[in-house]
């Protein structure tokens, strides 16, 4: 909080969609299409919002393992493809990727993989720009040494529509 205001991020934004039906996955006996599946669910619900993308979706680092998985449609794609491929050839999202710092709130041991997506318009997400990037200079040690630091202030800005409907979906496994 700042002011009075509340900075909110992508996982903490009250209107925000959540869901917590994502299958946590064993390297053992885990289909990738359940997670396309999932995936398409969660589209699915940012669309009833009339939220239709371009999404970008983010993902946790311990799915690395996992999204990299190969998997096959039948008669729909490369049996060497992986599902991070297949994830990607999806019509509304723009992109996917990993985000090392993405992890879940809670105080149980268990590995929670954590998905956020957004929709990339300008009415979703944005950012404030307080300070444009600056840089400072100053010398020490008798001019014999110049310093700089490299300074800027850009605070999200997160949105939803007269309803309280967001273009993002915060979602995690159940377990």
């Amino acid at each position: 909080a700042l002011g009075g205001s509340n900075v909110y991020g992508f996982m903490n934004f009250p209107h925000r969609l959540t869901m917590s039906t994502f299958t946590n996955p064993t390297l053992a006996a885990w289909p990738p299409e359940t997670a396309y599946n999932e995936v398409l669910a969660a589209l699915q619900t940012l669309g009833n919002q009339n939220f239709t993308g371009p999404f970008r979706m983010y993902y946790s680092r311990p799915w690395f393992q996992y999204v990299n998985r190969q998997f096959s449609i039948a008669g729909g794609n490369n049996a060497s493809e992986t599902l991070l491929t297949m994830l990607k050839k999806v019509p509304r999202i723009a992109g996917v990727e990993q985000i090392d710092r993405l992890t879940a709130t809670t105080a149980s041991t268990a590995t929670k993989f954590v998905f956020v997506f957004v929709q990339m318009t300008s009415d979703v997400a944005g950012a404030i720009n307080g300070m444009e990037i600056t840089t400072v200079q100053w010398p020490t040690i008798g001019g014999l040494r110049q310093n700089y630091k490299i300074m800027a202030i850009w605070v999200p800005l997160m949105m939803s529509d007269y309803k309280g409907q967001c273009g993002i979906l915060h979602g995690t496994t159940a377990s």
